[in-house]
């Protein structure tokens, strides 16, 4: 066993510091993305399932996904 000289370990330490924050990001952008994508989704299939004209289902329920998801993204940035 030998001894790390104090300035690797150092850069070691917020390397990895810094990959645990990129990893947090990209977790919080990938849920965004994927509670947006399920409104899109099941708005379409309701859309399809009613037969409307217009579609309304779609982008009512792509509004409150991007409402919730950005609710859920503040929550967790603002969490300490």
């Amino acid at each position: 066993y030998t001894e790390q000289p104090r300035k690797q370990r150092t850069i070691v330490r917020t390397t990895d510091r810094k990959m645990n924050e990129y990893g947090k990001y990209s977790a919080i952008a990938f849920e965004l993305l994927f509670i947006v994508f399920l409104g899109v989704f099941a708005g379409y299939k309701l859309d399809e399932h009613f037969v409307e004209l217009k579609p309304l289902f779609t982008v009512s329920l792509s509004l409150i996904a991007i409402a919730i998801g950005l609710y859920a993204t503040l929550k967790k940035l603002t969490k300490k």
